[in-house]
């Protein structure tokens, strides 16, 4: 080999040592420098899972009235149209009664006469209406009084609180008067007799009853064992009861919590959430909203416990505050098995939103087993348009449904769970009333429907 081809080869050689010495320095330092990113493989683009579908825009966050409420018990809608042939069945042969539950005449302390009252109904083409007099029954002796058109009732007015009775049946209502008290502190009876109320008004508290109701109702501890013992005997007459305006001023019976968070409930079969005669007054909305929590706060704790309304006019009717009966027979006693098995709803006006539902085969107010293939089924019937209206679902863990409507009929279906109950709230979407006692801001409510609840099969 000549010297130039050695020389060359040496020339080559050295060359690629160099150059692989020059890579081993450069992988070494590249393991040492943590500012230079590793080369990796990105991972195929994916979208965020959608969440659950509560409404027909699947929102998770809805303006149930003023503020914001999360859907804290989402329900999935179902995709197909709503199936509502069952719930036509079961309404079907079911007539819709419409009227107020709570008003006075001058047979207590109303300012007009039964005539005048009845007349205002006429106008307003009221099915019914509830002269639940205090303390007495004196209504019954007006020739215009018709069992096709009244309920047997009675306001039981104590110095510790209001009761509306309803009963099936004049000689019922004559049987509330002679309920005994028996005073554990005491260990003794007592016994009450309504005042003989005059042919002609005075201007006098009469409805109080003599010295039972005014002086030993003062007296009493605390009252638990005093509305236990009525409530009781009520039932035993196959009445029904619903507490009166709780929360409002100048009325003794308000439920409170105690240390535990308890609240008071006697086993009452109604509570009034709603006693105006304007539903969303701004002077009264602050104690309506304090009743309907307190109705909730029963609901949520397992109570099987209706809501009421009733204007609790003491002049004529003005068409506020409206109960709608789901009634088989237009009389006292289609009135009060409506009103017994809570399949009635509430609205602010005659005119207001009617809402019929069902689960299965049973209807508001009534009581199902769960089962996983069952739907709620709600129709909503709008007989005078209010705008936009938002309807939330209800269960005891929450809203599982929000939705805004404007249409005048809604049909909604969606799969249950295993919940407590179900019930409908509809509120004026957007719309506020300001209370004038606290100055704060309240949904404007349109209707509610009663619940119906579930319970374990047995």
């Amino acid at each position: 080999m000549t010297s130039k081809n050695l020389t060359l080869r040496r020339l080559i050689c050295g060359l690629l040592l160099l150059s692989m010495m020059a890579a081993l320095f450069c992988a070494c330092g590249d393991q040492g420098n943590t500012d230079q990113p590793a080369v990796t493989t990105e991972p195929p683009v994916t979208e965020p899972p959608l969440p659950p579908k509560t409404g027909e825009n699947a929102m998770e966050i809805v303006q149930a009235g003023l503020k914001d409420q999360l859907v804290t018990d989402p329900h999935t809608a179902l995709d197909r149209d709503s199936n509502m042939t069952q719930l036509e069945a079961l309404y079907a042969n079911l007539e819709v009664a419409t009227g107020d539950m709570h008003h006075h005449t001058w047979y207590s302390d109303g300012y007009n006469t039964f005539a005048e009252v009845k007349a205002s109904a006429d106008k307003l083409r009221y099915d019914f209406f509830a002269c639940s007099e205090h303390n007495n029954w004196k209504q019954l002796d007006e020739e215009l009084w018709a069992p096709d058109r009244n309920l047997y009732s009675m306001e039981y007015t104590t110095n510790k609180g209001h009761l509306n009775i309803y009963v099936p049946n004049k000689e019922a209502l004559q049987k509330v008067q002679e309920f005994t008290y028996h005073d554990p502190d005491r260990n003794r009876d007592y016994t009450m007799k309504f005042d003989q109320i005059p042919d002609m008004p005075v201007i006098t508290p009469r409805y109080w009853g003599q010295g039972f109701m005014q002086t030993f109702s003062n007296s009493l501890k605390d009252g638990t064992t005093f509305y236990a013992q009525l409530v009781d005997y009520i039932h035993s007459l196959g009445g029904f009861i619903q507490i009166c305006h709780p929360y409002y001023p100048g009325y003794l019976y308000t439920p409170i919590d105690d240390e535990n968070g308890n609240i008071d409930y006697f086993g009452f079969d109604a509570v009034e959430i709603f006693n105006a005669t304007e539903f969303n007054g701004a002077g009264g909305i602050e104690y309506n909203a304090r009743a309907y929590e307190y109705w909730q706060h029963l609901l949520n704790n397992g109570e099987k416990v209706y809501a009421t309304t009733g204007s609790d006019t003491h002049y004529l009717f003005e068409g506020e505050s409206i109960t709608h009966l789901n009634v088989t027979e237009m009389n006292s006693q289609g009135f009060f098995d409506s009103i017994t098995a809570g399949n009635f709803s509430l609205s602010n006006r005659t005119d207001g939103l009617r809402i019929r539902m069902s689960i299965g085969d049973t209807m508001m107010g009534g009581t199902t087993t769960y089962e996983a293939d069952k739907t709620l089924c709600v129709r909503i019937d709008m007989v005078k348009s209010y705008g936009p209206y938002r309807v939330n679902i209800y269960t005891d863990k929450g809203i599982a449904y929000s939705q805004v409507y404007t249409k005048d009929d809604v049909e909604i279906e969606i799969p249950i769970e295993d919940r407590l109950y179900y019930r409908v709230e509809i509120v004026k979407n957007g719309a506020k009333v300001t209370s004038t006692s606290n100055q704060k801001d309240y949904p404007f409510y349109l209707a509610f429907s009663n619940p119906i609840f579930l319970s374990d099969a047995q």
